[in-house]
């Protein structure tokens, strides 16, 4: 297989021809070009290495075939691709691309994240390389590539919680946190708030982290659709 080479000046994908575009993503190019390889030969499925620096290039030409995409989550590039707006829209979200973190450390909440964010799989450090080929298969079927009682755990976390009228008023958000949230649900960026707040980023994340926590939400969605209901 030909070794993809990522110049700063081209960031050219390759074309792979069947019903799906199978990616490695990681900062390694060996390791890529060795696990995709060996992809193409069991799986009978063309598939390609490529350079966490291109993760965003590819959400951003999108493709007209559904893209199958293996993240190497123990690569810096690829955290911080991920954590990208765009590519978690194109991504994530969009039902037509597959995406499946491998190099999962199972002693963090990765994992946990992961599912929550929309990934289809996780493949943990030091298991077989068979396994690529099943979650290739599993996920192409419809399923989701998580330990079972991961999955369960999430089932009960999602659960709504009992009907309480008197809810939203024990819900109490500090003054400095409803200002960030009137101004996240805007569309701001972490950035951006800390500027009109004259507070430090890292500030910022802080009051995000203790909002969502108080009014049980994930993301900004969740945040908006929350204010809405409890102006």
């Amino acid at each position: 297989m030909k070794h993809l080479k990522v110049s700063a000046g081209s960031l050219a994908l390759p074309s792979l021809s069947g019903g799906v575009d199978l990616y490695i993503a990681g900062d390694y190019s060996f390791n890529n070009d060795v696990l995709a390889g060996h992809i193409s030969e069991k799986a009978e499925m063309p598939c390609h290495g490529i350079h966490s620096s291109q993760l965003k290039r590819l959400c951003k030409i999108g493709s007209e075939k559904p893209v199958f995409l293996f993240l190497d989550c123990a690569a810096k590039g690829v955290r911080k691709a991920c954590d990208h707006a765009c590519f978690q829209k194109q991504f994530f979200l969009n039902p037509h691309h597959k995406t499946v973190c491998f190099n999962i450390d199972p002693n963090t909440d990765r994992d946990k994240k992961a599912l929550k964010r929309g990934v289809d799989g996780v493949i943990y450090p030091n298991q077989s390389v068979t396994l690529f080929i099943k979650t290739i298969r599993a996920v192409l079927s419809g399923e989701l590539w998580y330990p079972r009682h991961l999955l369960e755990q999430h089932l009960i976390d999602s659960q709504p919680p009992p009907c309480c009228p008197s809810m939203t008023r024990e819900i109490l958000l500090t003054k400095r946190e409803r200002e960030v949230l009137n101004l996240l649900t805007t569309g701001m960026r972490n950035i951006d708030i800390s500027k009109a707040l004259c507070i430090s980023p890292h500030t910022v994340k802080t009051h995000v982290y203790n909002l969502f926590r108080k009014i049980q939400v994930t993301n900004r969605y969740e945040a908006a659709q929350w204010l809405l209901a409890n102006r």
